[in-house]
């Protein structure tokens, strides 16, 4: 499907952002998942890491169409 959106510098510098954001809290909340002893708390930081993971995804499925 063709889009005829786009983006300004302004868009893909706050996109750049929030991607690095993204990036970095699944990357803390994996390393929390590593060093929680209770299992609810290390499956619940796992859970968060895929929630970022996922929303990482969805930023770079939607740059890559424009």
């Amino acid at each position: 499907m063709s889009n005829n959106c786009s983006l300004s510098s302004k868009d893909l510098s706050m996109l750049e952002d929030v991607l690095g954001q993204e990036a970095h809290a699944c990357k803390v909340c994996e390393f929390y998942a590593r060093q929680f002893n209770d299992q609810q708390l290390s499956n619940f930081a796992s859970q968060l890491a895929l929630h970022h993971q996922q929303r990482f995804s969805g930023l770079m499925a939607f740059l890559n169409q424009h």
